[in-house]
């Protein structure tokens, strides 16, 4: 096998007795008993590239701690000052007293309604009023009133009982204001009619229709 030797510009490999360098064209001269030519120099780097600069302490990697876990260092304890302090302890007064008040409307009991609704039926014929009871229970010190407005009183009729299932009949002209105005119903037209009374449970009973 022949032994190859380095050209002596570009360093390429190259045959005992060959010319030129396959790479670079160099002739090459040969002795009897040719030593391989030394290779081309190399480039040396600049001192100022040779080592880099070192990094800031800031930078530099965290000390490891046994196990191979890095430690997060604790951050600083803060002092309270006395203003926030004086917070603190507002705010705490306030969810005491707030929290009171929740807990004394969550226990407050829920009154029963002591009203009812009355389940009537009325038309008018043009001269009379029937009133039909359908509930069953008695209506007790029963009051209409028709055509109320505001706080001023309508024509009032008041009667003691209306039994359960039972219809009452009573002329348009019984109906009276407190001054003793009647309702006549050829110069008037009703409107609305109100119902109250008391029931035998010891409620009392509304209802309220028009026309």
């Amino acid at each position: 096998m022949q032994q190859r030797y380095g050209c002596p510009q570009c360093g390429s490999p190259v045959m005992f007795g060959v010319g030129f360098c396959s790479k670079c064209g160099k002739q090459l001269t040969w002795t009897g008993k040719q030593q391989p030519p030394s290779p081309p120099p190399q480039y040396q780097q600049p001192p100022q590239y040779q080592q880099l600069p070192q990094q800031p302490a800031q930078y530099q990697q965290q000390p490891q701690q046994p196990g191979g876990s890095y430690q997060q260092p604790e951050p600083p304890k803060t002092k309270l000052t006395l203003a926030n302090k004086i917070a603190a302890v507002i705010v705490l007064l306030g969810l005491g007293i707030f929290g009171t008040c929740a807990i004394c409307i969550c226990t407050t009991p829920t009154e029963e309604s002591t009203q009812v609704d009355l389940n009537a039926s009325i038309r008018f014929d043009g001269s009379q009023f029937i009133i039909v009871n359908n509930d069953s229970f008695d209506w007790l010190n029963v009051k209409f009133e028709l055509n109320s407005e505001g706080l001023s009183s309508g024509f009032i009729l008041e009667y003691p009982l209306i039994e359960a299932g039972t219809t009452y009949t009573v002329g348009s002209m019984q109906f009276a204001k407190p001054d003793g105005t009647r309702f006549n119903p050829f110069l008037m037209k009703p409107v609305k009619l109100s119902i109250s009374c008391d029931t035998p449970d010891g409620k009392e009973g509304w209802y309220f229709g028009g026309w």
